[in-house]
């Protein structure tokens, strides 16, 4: 998907308009602005404050701009009509706003950046991220439509901090709202859905690992492996991960797409036997997913790991169910 509002589709308009109109090469340097549009309301200088200084440092790594200063149009308008919600901006000159700006920041990056790799990123994210104080799904009578995060239909996405109390949303909101609505960004952008691989995870109740719909799964789950593994639950099913404190919830789609990446990309060929070598179905969908990437997007996972960890390689060998 790329990364590209009504701005710079004009721009490229505008420099076709003036090829075909005869201009020279030095008339269109000299008239037009190639600079990304971004890239000067976010620079930054040593008197700048953290939080712009991570906007920018975002916006160089990710191609995607951050906003908690923009118009309401921006918001509100959308492709086929209007969008409506209700939101109430950070107010720029309070302290206590500005401070709390920045733990969003810190919920965004530890509950959506810091679960992908910045090539997923870069080319996953919208191009906008509005950053606001309080955000509602529809307008502001309606309390109880009081969300963290929504997409506005166009390349867009925006998150909300504060909730109905007065106080922040719990982590757990902002893990499951920011990562179902990136989802949609994220799978708009593959070439082709990992069907063989999400066709192959194991339904359970309530949205828990620790209740398989499979009653077979769950007396694999009592026998344990001779080391200390707190995702035990969720690699018996296949999971690299159980999400929320007891580590039991079900991950969702892209946490699930997104942890098998980092599991095979990420950790030393030892690591992973020690998983493989013991969970059958954390070897079998990797094998899905491998094939996948390769099938779909030409890339070599298993050439990925041993290029970062050329001392302790893995191979097809190590994936064996």
């Amino acid at each position: 998907m790329m990364k590209m509002d009504m701005k710079k589709i004009m721009i490229y308009l505008l420099s076709g308009l003036l090829l075909l109109t005869g201009c020279s090469e030095e008339e269109l340097t000299s008239q037009l602005d190639t600079t990304p549009e971004y890239e000067k309301i976010l620079a930054v200088d040593e008197n700048a404050s953290q939080a712009d200084k991570t906007i920018y440092e975002w916006y160089k790594k990710y191609n995607t701009a951050f906003l908690y200063k923009f118009d309401d149009k921006d918001v509100h308008w959308l492709w086929s009509g209007t969008f409506v919600c209700y939101y109430e901006p950070w107010d720029v000159e309070s302290e206590e706003d500005m401070a709390m700006l920045e733990e969003q920041l810190a919920v965004i990056e530890t509950n959506l950046l810091s679960k992908y790799s910045e090539e997923t990123l870069r080319q996953s994210l919208p191009y906008k991220v509005f950053l606001m104080k309080e955000l509602r799904s529809r307008d502001s009578s309606l309390s109880s439509a009081w969300t963290t995060a929504l997409s506005n239909g166009q390349d867009a996405m925006l998150v909300g901090y504060m909730q109905k109390s007065g106080s922040p949303f719990a982590n757990s909101k902002f893990d499951s709202e920011l990562g179902n609505i990136f989802s949609t960004f994220f799978f708009n952008s593959l070439n082709k859905r990992p069907d063989k691989f999400f066709e192959s995870r194991i339904p359970v109740k309530y949205s828990l690992l620790t209740c398989p719909e499979d009653p077979a799964i769950e007396e694999e789950q009592k026998i344990k492996p001779d080391f200390d593994n707190p995702d035990h639950v969720a690699n018996v099913c296949g999971y690299i991960v159980g999400y929320l404190s007891a580590r039991t919830r079900l991950p969702n789609e892209i946490q699930d797409y997104a942890d098998y990446l980092t599991f095979l990309t990420k950790n030393p060929g030892s690591e992973i036997r020690k998983i493989t070598g013991f969970y059958w179905r954390i070897a079998w969908r990797a094998t899905l997913f491998i094939e996948y990437c390769m099938e779909a997007n030409g890339e070599d996972l298993i050439a990925v790991q041993n290029a970062a960890f050329p001392d302790d390689k893995v191979t097809m060998d190590d994936f064996k169910y």
